[in-house]
């Protein structure tokens, strides 16, 4: 038997804490949430690198699929490109988290330090937070169905091999 909640166990904390730092207020703490989403982000970057370890490598979970079936050798190839998308999402969203940080970063001044000059102000728009938390929301959303996905087609092989004896 083919454990499926592996996979979903490896990404079910990270996205729960990126689902709890989301919905945290931002404002007047933009640069605190910006952290801690980032922070959770980079959490759900590292459980999606361990999670497609788990599915793609020689021995991983979408190696037991009944890859046959035409229908199923496209369906584990859209999963696998989902794999690099969602990752790529992720990483474009940490960077952008990064930079709406900077943004509200407080100057440093050098009480008593003539030597010491502020950082120069940010160029660029003030960050759109409710655009960003939506587009955070976009990949959870991505990321839950990702993983009914996979387990609905890893679900479907072992009834078809189960059926077939029958």
């Amino acid at each position: 038997m083919i454990p499926t909640h592996t996979i979903e166990d490896v990404l079910a904390k990270p996205i729960d804490k990126l689902e709890k730092a989301l919905a945290t207020d931002f404002p007047g703490h933009e640069r605190d949430w910006s952290r801690g989403v980032g922070d959770a982000l980079t959490d759900v970057e590292q459980a999606l690198g361990l999670h497609t370890a788990l599915a793609e490598t020689a021995d991983g979970l979408l190696t037991k699929v009944d890859l046959t079936r035409p229908t199923s050798v496209r369906q584990v190839s859209e999963l696998r490109r989902q794999h690099t998308e969602l990752q790529e999402q992720s990483r474009s969203l940490r960077a952008q988290l990064q930079t709406a940080a900077r943004a509200f970063q407080p100057p440093e001044v050098g009480v008593g330090k003539v030597e010491t000059l502020p950082e120069p102000v940010p160029l660029g728009p003030v960050p759109d937070f409710g655009s960003l938390r939506q587009a955070i929301a976009q990949l959870l959303l991505a990321l839950r169905q990702h993983q009914q996905d996979e387990t609905k087609l890893l679900l479907d092989s072992i009834n078809t091999d189960i059926g077939v004896g029958d």
